[in-house]
């Protein structure tokens, strides 16, 4: 569950305000004021230095003043969460500071896509884009409607918002860099992870998507669901989760950062307005078939840096694959015999990276996406209902503290699917889901329908694509109650005429297999079935 405090009167909210300050796990503890000789004189014992950080003085990453010589002085602009965005060009980003800057310009920061698609959703935008921080709302005094739902719902996962005002599947890290590079699960000072765990990426991406869970072979189940899906259990916010077969990554032992490039994670310095803009990685960059570069070209400098640190080299000519803007997978390595193997940054076996020719894809499907065959579901809740009850009380990210009112969600049937496939700008069809599919009923008694269709990252990739019976069934991509619209202004569901053909293939299949000659020319096919006695009621109003 999000952060919701449900409060009968406001007596009551502020009993529990209370206590929640009462228990905050990093409130400060009671200090002595005898004089005291640097950091390590008290805190010694319970924070034994970083080892990532051993030659670095605690007040480097903590500010404060260890010379002083009392602790209320020692303490003076103490900052107890390094990296926390509010303060990191003193703290991470004195030492790093184009780090800095690429994570304050990038999507995890910004949350542009959040915000424009749910003012959009709300009828407060007119299309689903936009450069919007979400930093801006959570600072107005007065949001708006669409506004007011993301900070009570969504914000908790933004990079800004500190330990203490995160959204509670968020556990055993901080803020800002420390969302990413702070384990503070253990005992003692917290551990700095340089390449981040899966555990790291997990908090905030369980959530929208769930693309962590999914990845792992796990999916979040609506009580409805969870009473038949078998093996469950509970994470750490109290959500059920079922399981399902893991990504065929996951299986082969390889972390969220084994393909995610630095671009994709921490930002490139350009602001995007939506998760595919930002993403660099491709399935085709490890797998094929690209043109190879070679290392002499590469001028990325994080990625000459990473390689210096890690004490590698690469000879000039040594093939390289790259993301779409340039960005080398420098843990993708060409092998003497002509194959590639990918080894995992934070160590473990290698991996065999198996390489596709040319003609894996037919001339009829050249347009999909490699998600479009080969991820095998992707989450689903098609009966979620929300609506706004003003009598009751939640968490506000943005103010830090329970106010009045509660945005409301009641799932049902939610679950995993196959996913639904959806039409870019340039002709491509991807794997989508179901983004929106809702009667809201807002705060001003007004009530908004949405049928709306997102596209999807369904990390469930399966060695083996879907079947033709999947897509190409007579009903596939059927009409909805209200017209489908797509969550971006270049996106949506499939044309009519596509939907028709792919109508047309269904009819087929009834007595030709996939492996059947009569889909090599299946327009060809089709026309010759329309004049002869086919067994099979062919409409002359669907010839091509």
């Amino acid at each position: 569950m999000r952060r919701d405090v449900l409060a009968a009167s406001v007596a009551a909210v502020l009993a529990l305000m209370c206590v929640l300050v009462a228990h905050r796990p990093d409130a400060p503890r009671p200090v002595p004021s005898e004089p005291v000789t640097g950091c390590v004189s008290c805190h010694a014992s319970d924070h034994p230095p970083d080892p990532v950080h051993t030659d670095i003085a605690c007040q480097a990453c903590h500010l404060g003043d260890p010379s002083a010589s009392v602790v209320p002085l020692a303490h003076d602009g103490l900052e107890r969460e390094p990296g926390a965005l509010d303060t990191a060009g003193a703290t991470c980003g004195a030492c790093h500071p184009t780090h800095l800057a690429r994570v304050q310009t990038s999507l995890m920061t910004t949350a542009a896509g959040l915000v424009s698609v749910d003012r959009w959703a709300f009828g407060e935008l007119d299309v689903p884009h936009g450069h919007v921080p979400i930093t801006q709302l959570l600072a107005d005094p007065e949001p708006s409607q669409a506004d007011d739902h993301i900070r009570r719902l969504c914000a908790g996962c933004h990079l800004g918002t500190r330990k203490d005002n995160r959204d509670d599947a968020i556990h055993g890290t901080g803020s800002g860099c420390g969302a990413c590079h702070v384990d503070t699960r253990g005992d003692g000072h917290p551990a700095i992870e340089p390449l981040p765990s899966d555990h790291q990426c997990e908090g905030c991406h369980s959530r929208s998507g769930r693309i962590s869970l999914s990845y792992q072979g796990l999916y979040e189940a609506s009580p409805d669901v969870v009473e038949t899906c078998g093996d469950t259990e509970t994470l750490v916010d109290g959500r059920t989760v079922c399981r399902q077969e893991p990504d065929l990554h996951h299986t082969a032992g390889l972390s969220c950062i084994d393909c995610h490039l630095h671009t994709d994670l921490m930002g490139d310095g350009h602001t995007h307005a939506h998760k595919e803009e930002q993403v660099e990685v491709t399935c085709e960059a490890c797998h094929g078939p690209v043109e190879d570069t070679r290392w002499d070209a590469i001028s990325d400098d994080p990625t000459h840096r990473i390689l210096r640190l890690r004490g590698e080299t690469r000879a000039p000519d040594e093939a390289v694959r790259t993301g779409k803007r340039g960005t080398p997978l420098w843990n993708l390595r060409p092998t003497t015999t002509g194959t590639w193997t990918l080894f995992p940054k934070r160590g473990g076996k290698p991996v065999a990276v198996p390489q596709l020719d040319a003609d894996h894809v037919d001339a009829a499907h050249a347009r999909l996406t490699c998600d479009a065959c080969h991820a095998p579901t992707v989450p689903t809740c098609v009966n979620c209902h929300t609506d706004y009850d003003p009598s009751g009380a939640q968490w506000d990210f943005g103010s830090g503290a329970v106010a009045a009112g509660q945005w409301r969600e009641t799932p049902t049937q939610m679950s995993m699917a196959a996913p639904e496939l959806g039409w870019t700008a340039d002709h491509r069809v991807v794997a989508a889901v179901t983004g929106m599919d809702f009667t809201l009923h807002l705060p001003d008694g007004t009530t908004r329908t949405l049928d709306a269709l997102a596209p999807a990252s369904p990390h469930t990739t399966s060695r083996f694509s879907r079947t033709c019976v999947s897509c190409h069934t007579p009903d596939a991509q059927s009409p909805r109650t209200h017209p489908r619209v797509g969550t971006r202004p270049d996106f949506g569901p499939l044309p009519e005429d596509v939907v028709i053909r792919m109508a047309r293939a269904a009819r087929c299949l009834v007595c030709h297999d996939e492996d059947s000659p009569v889909y090599d020319n299946f327009d060809e096919a089709y026309k010759v079935a329309l004049s002869t006695a086919h067994p099979v009621p062919l409409s002359s109003e669907e010839a091509p």
